[in-house]
């Protein structure tokens, strides 16, 4: 079995010049760190990075825990998070929750076992207990667009309710003045800021909340506003001209089920997203939407985290909460009302 003075020998270097390489511990030159690596390559070397992990109590890894992979929008923040964290020469491990309390504990649990240096998340409501488990592993955690009443953690967001206030208020401009809300109704906290800018809009500008043209599609996937949406034009005389969508997909399936009412976008209907996912200027007409920055949030987030690590500071009473501005992005899919 090559040992770690197998490969000092080999380069012609000291044994703890090779732990410093290994380590990152102490600085090396380029040219001896070069003859160590290319001597730990052909001894095919490699270090024992569980008991150098119980040495340091680090790992170099971090948890990431999101509600949906397969989701267009989440799944490229942590496309974007896994870069950043690489670059700070951090592994990440991520877990789907599915928005399930027992499934986010398992996760926790799980990542714990794993010697996670923090966690990043988006977390289910009623995560409370959970949370407390961090507390108690004393775990660095992060809170990612989401927030828990009474929890207090470091939080990154974008500022929800203002998105979809000048959303509506866009809308408002334009000649609108039935339109249409279509919600999760997830309980999360973006859920129901973003529903709280919609309704804000309407009242600041006087116009009247019908119950009727506030959709619960009850789920994250287009099909399910798809339906909410053909049901709302099924049943409604008096049929909305505009639509906002808590999220880009449900926008997506708004868009089908219009196109199924032989209905135009957006002379008939106006149609309107929020995060600006990477297909929406595919999408014909392309998609107006709300512009989430998705960039400045995994960088705010790893950055936290990873200095939260560095200086072994797990502050849960003193906390951060920054607040992201969100930015209108018009494209095709809105336009005025044609009298």
């Amino acid at each position: 079995m090559v040992t770690i003075k197998d490969i000092a020998k080999k380069a012609k270097v000291s044994t703890s010049t090779v732990s410093h390489v290994i380590n990152d511990t102490h600085y090396v030159s380029d040219g001896l760190k070069n003859r160590i690596l290319k001597a730990m390559e052909e001894h095919d070397y490699h270090p024992n990075l569980i008991a150098r992990s119980l040495r340091s109590k680090k790992t170099n890894t971090i948890g990431v825990i999101l509600p949906e992979i397969s989701d267009l929008f989440l799944s490229e923040l942590a496309r974007r998070i896994e870069l950043l964290l690489a670059k700070k020469g951090y592994q990440m491990i991520i877990s789907n929750s599915e928005d399930n309390v027992f499934k986010e504990l398992e996760s926790i649990r799980t990542l714990y076992k794993k010697m996670v240096d923090g966690i990043l998340m988006l977390p289910t409501p009623g995560t409370k207990i959970n949370i407390k488990e961090l507390k108690k592993q004393n775990i660095p955690v992060i809170f990612i667009d989401r927030e828990i009443p009474y929890i207090k953690t470091d939080t990154v967001k974008v500022d929800n309710a203002k998105g979809c206030y000048i959303a509506t208020e866009y809308l408002i401009g334009l000649g609108h003045k039935k339109i249409c809300y279509i919600s999760k109704g997830s309980g999360t906290s973006t859920s129901i800021e973003r529903e709280t800018g919609f309704r804000k809009a309407l009242n600041d500008y006087g116009i009247e909340v019908k119950s009727e043209y506030i959709l619960k599609a009850g789920g994250r996937k287009y099909e399910d506003s798809f339906e909410a949406v053909r049901h709302l034009l099924n049943n409604n005389k008096s049929r909305p001209t505009a639509i906002i969508a808590e999220d880009d997909i449900m926008a997506i399936g708004a868009i089908r089920a219009v196109n199924d009412f032989s209905l135009k976008i957006p002379e008939d209907m106006s149609v309107m997203g929020f995060d600006d996912n990477m297909i929406d200027g595919f999408l014909v007409p392309r998609l107006s939407t709300v512009k989430y920055p998705i960039e400045e949030m995994s960088e705010m987030v790893v950055k936290i985290l990873t200095e939260k690590i560095m200086n072994d500071k797990n502050e849960f009473e003193n906390t951060k909460r920054i607040i992201l501005e969100p930015e209108l992005v018009i494209r095709e899919s809105t336009a005025g009302i044609i009298r």
